[in-house]
């Protein structure tokens, strides 16, 4: 969202500073993934709370989160940082009250934490999901040659849909921020909603180019996608999640996929034009 921020990051290499908010989040990442290693009886609250406190000591003294609870003369903020970690606990209490996991039976989640990394054509025309776009679309290639796209995906179900119980997968996104408070007109609030689930649709499109998953020798289509967020707007000792459907058929998923696809390849573009210009004010 902010060209200064992409312009440090990603063209000089700036690596973003650590902060508590960061931190927490990945603390709640790496608890919320682990927990799927257990037997589902054993993915109990306390041993969720564990997992965190693990991950936690791990790394609460490296060169990467020491300094946050550190002062200047190495005293450490000991109080400071069992107040942060009691606000970590509590998103995962948050999380627990609306998703049981040791009611989600082995199998799932068929994907953790994977990373997925395309070569994205530069011309719409020649991707996966070409054949639905309308064929004036289609005409003459915009650019030649591809770019590359990378992105991690927190957690894929694998889910029996609709009345013939056919397989789809679903994608979730945790999010340790506040939901979106969806109060006002509905147009407003889809608006709001479509724009929260964005970057899940890049990594639906990754997913879908890089071929997907496979059941029973048939690929699975990726239908729907998830923000679970940790904390709910109007009640804070509450998560909720958001849900978005793809489609109910390939057609219609490769129609909003395809979307996404040449809106990347417009931003990639302006993305090289700025960075051709070598003027750092631009950004």
């Amino acid at each position: 969202d902010c060209q200064q921020s992409f312009f440090l990051q990603y063209i000089l290499k700036v690596k973003q500073p650590q902060n508590l908010a960061l931190a927490k989040g990945s603390m709640v990442h790496s608890a919320l993934e682990r927990v799927f290693e257990l037997n589902p009886p054993d993915r109990t609250l306390e041993n969720l709370h564990n997992l965190l406190r693990v991950s936690w000591s791990e790394q609460r003294l490296s060169d990467e989160y020491a300094p946050l609870f550190t002062n200047e003369d190495g005293i450490r903020r000991e109080k400071d940082e069992i107040e942060w970690g009691r606000s970590a606990l509590d998103l995962l209490n948050n999380y627990y009250a609306l998703e049981d996991p040791t009611k989600i039976p082995r199998g799932n989640p068929v994907e953790r934490e994977k990373w997925y990394n395309v070569d994205l054509p530069l011309d719409p025309s020649l991707g996966v999901t070409a054949a639905a776009a309308p064929s004036a679309a289609q005409q003459g290639p915009v650019e030649k040659g591809t770019f590359h796209v990378k992105g991690v995906v927190d957690r894929l179900d694998m889910i029996r849909d609709g009345a013939d119980r056919q397989p789809v997968l679903r994608l979730t996104d945790y999010k340790t921020g506040k939901a979106p408070n969806l109060k006002y007109s509905e147009a407003m609030n889809q608006k709001i909603a479509k724009d929260k689930f964005y970057q899940l649709m890049i990594y639906a499109l990754l997913i879908r180019e890089s071929g997907g998953q496979v059941y029973q020798g048939k690929p699975v289509p990726l239908r729907y996608l998830r923000l679970f967020y940790m904390v709910d707007p109007t009640d804070p000792t509450k998560a909720k999640w958001l849900d978005y459907d793809l489609g109910a058929t390939e057609q219609e998923r490769d129609a909003v996929l395809h979307r996404v696809h040449q809106e990347l390849v417009s931003i990639w573009l302006e993305i090289k034009e700025m960075v051709a210009l070598q003027d750092p004010k631009v950004w």
